[in-house]
């Protein structure tokens, strides 16, 4: 029953917030939830605390987190229906959509040491100038890397480290 709730309700979040002409609000509000209900403290507590007042849980969602209607009734119909672990589902197929809207383009970074604000900031600045859309960018530091850097974008890879250029040289010498 539950195998594709994720992608229904994603989708119909998406359309109820463009209807209220409040999707950048929703998608803020929608990360803010994940990363809150992915606290491994918050987990244990919300693990014990079975069953959890559902005003009380609306009157923490409307004052304390200061959510929109939306967002709220979200949260508490999946609290009800104790299916609050479909939030990162359903920010993913939001932030699909809301991406795709406003012509971002999600890019990943996997870098092998921390660079330099100055260097990070020329590595930004050229991705940028070989797109016509807005960057949503998050960088990972990797220890399988030697160096250089990998940039996943739109499911493609583009591999500019040392390991790939390694690889590279491997493979001509050896034919």
């Amino acid at each position: 029953m539950t195998k594709n709730l994720h992608l229904k309700l994603g989708k119909l979040l998406f359309a109820l917030a463009e209807k209220n002409h409040s999707l950048e609000e929703t998608f803020l509000q929608l990360k803010i939830l994940n990363k809150l209900f992915a606290d491994k403290k918050l987990q244990f507590k919300v693990k014990y605390l079975n069953r959890i007042e559902v005003k009380i849980l609306s009157q923490f969602a409307k004052e304390d987190l200061q959510l929109n209607e939306l967002m709220k009734n979200l949260l508490v119909i999946l609290w009800k229906s104790k299916l609050i672990d479909l939030l990162p589902k359903i920010l993913e197929i939001f932030k699909k959509n809301y991406f795709s809207k406003v012509k971002i383009s999600e890019m990943e970074l996997i870098i092998a040491r921390q660079f330099s604000e100055q260097e990070m900031e020329n590595i930004i600045k050229k991705l940028k100038a070989k797109t016509e859309k807005k960057l949503e960018i998050s960088i990972k530091i990797s220890d399988n890397l030697i160096g250089g850097i990998q940039i996943f974008n739109n499911g493609k890879l583009t591999d500019l480290s040392i390991k790939a250029r390694l690889t590279q040289l491997k493979q001509v010498l050896s034919n």
